[in-house]
């Protein structure tokens, strides 16, 4: 026997279904792919340094490059995959956009390795130059 289903559990799958929906109405009936202008990278940026700021401690490492990013009306969460290779994120923006612009997601995961570079020590003690763990005579 199975246990009932929430209102929240149904609500959350509601919204999961309608994402999925949405974002394969954009994919099968892509929109023309127009110029990017300038305001909308940096709006995208500047909504991405947000989402960092407000939710950071909601992104989640799943393995790998994948991360879980929570949606920033916090009805759900998109999966990005961010690494050398490979960037992409399963909202809406990044689909209709075709990875041609990051989503907001994509920087906020972008700010979290930047935040972990700049952690790294960087000096010269003794004549000796290191970075990180790394010593360089």
């Amino acid at each position: 026997m199975t246990a009932p289903t929430t209102s929240l559990q149904q609500a959350t799958e509601q919204h999961r279904i309608a994402q999925a929906n949405e974002r394969e109405c954009a994919i099968q009936n892509p929109e023309p792919v127009r110029p990017v202008l300038p305001q909308e990278i940096t709006s995208r940026l500047e909504r991405g340094y947000q989402l960092w700021l407000t939710g950071r401690a909601r992104i989640t490492h799943v393995e790998g490059d994948t991360y879980v990013v929570p949606s920033c009306t916090g009805s759900g969460f998109y999966t990005v995959h961010y690494s050398g290779e490979v960037e992409d994120c399963t909202c809406t923006d990044y689909q209709v956009h075709r990875g041609e612009v990051a989503c907001k997601h994509l920087v906020a995961v972008a700010l979290i390795h930047a935040r972990r570079r700049v952690r790294t020590p960087c000096g010269s003690l003794h004549g000796y130059h290191y970075i990180g763990h790394l010593v360089i005579g």
